[in-house]
């Protein structure tokens, strides 16, 4: 598919953008959940907003707005994380903190927001983005006959204060296998690899949440996996600004990356493979 593919952009303001390419043929969708930034007018934040960008996984979308052209639809948040997460689950309780990250451990609220607010925002955020990526999962599925999900994320280079920085480049999280086959989990390792990317498989903390649990049930003909890009490989992590040369470079990496995992996954290899696991009946594909 070439660059200069139409692309149908589905916008659902301030909530969630899913970028469509005119034709899918592809088994393969993605999504960022955790890179959005505009900042709703009733979050109310206590603490700047310089150190609450740092809950971002600032850029993420952009790291990865290639993946349309090359066929596979992709969904973003466009709200930030600190406002209400998408990846934990639909409850007051967990959807919304009062801490930037573990890192960070900055109150983001004077007053923490009351139940009622914080369900507000699971209604008009959380469960749109959730029914943004069902969508296109439930047609791809039914087009291919299954369907591999990649959940896009970022993490700190420094996971905690006084610790040593982090030495992998990604983390590919599955759940401990739980949620892909573990062809999948393999041949994207190996292509990170080949790269020249350290590649680590199932960090606890970074195995996968919510979005990767609900859309991870291999036996039914739905992969899922959860991928963390290291941010000193793109990021100035302090100013929460992009570092050009390094970003170019990561850009370039991971298209040639997915184009390839792409490819593996729409192989009729592959497609033998996970239907052989299937326990429903699977659609033709066309």
């Amino acid at each position: 598919m070439s660059a200069s593919t139409p692309i149908r952009r589905v916008v659902k303001k301030g909530v969630v953008t899913t970028l469509l390419p005119q034709k899918t043929t592809s088994s393969l969708i993605a999504d960022s959940p955790h890179s959005g930034r505009r900042y709703p007018d009733d979050f109310n934040h206590a603490c700047e907003r310089a150190v609450l960008r740092r809950a971002e996984d600032a850029y993420v979308d952009r790291l990865i707005d290639f993946l349309p052209r090359l066929g596979v639809p992709l969904v973003r948040a466009d709200f930030p994380r600190s406002y209400v997460d998408p990846n934990r689950p639909a409850d007051t309780k967990v959807a919304a903190r009062n801490e930037v990250t573990p890192k960070h451990a900055v109150r983001i609220y004077d007053t923490d927001p009351t139940p009622a607010e914080i369900f507000n925002r699971i209604a008009q955020y959380h469960q749109p983005y959730h029914q943004a990526i069902c969508d296109i999962r439930r047609k791809t599925k039914k087009r291919m006959g299954y369907v591999v999900h990649l959940n896009f994320h970022s993490l700190p280079s420094q996971l905690m204060e006084g610790y040593p920085p982090f030495e992998y480049d990604f983390v590919i999280g599955t759940r401990q296998g739980k949620t892909t086959h573990p062809l999948l989990v393999a041949r994207l390792k190996t292509l990170m690899e080949d790269k020249g990317y350290r590649v680590a498989l199932d960090v606890p903390g970074f195995m996968g949440a919510e979005i990767v649990r609900r859309s991870g049930k291999p036996h039914k003909g739905s992969h899922a996996i959860q991928i963390e890009i290291n941010r000193s490989l793109y990021l100035k992590e302090q100013t929460v600004r992009i570092n050009k040369p390094l970003f170019d470079k990561l850009k370039k990496d991971l298209e040639d990356i997915l184009r390839d995992f792409q490819a593996f996954c729409d192989s009729p290899a592959f497609a033998k493979a996970a239907n052989a696991n299937t326990k429903t009946s699977p659609a033709p594909r066309k």
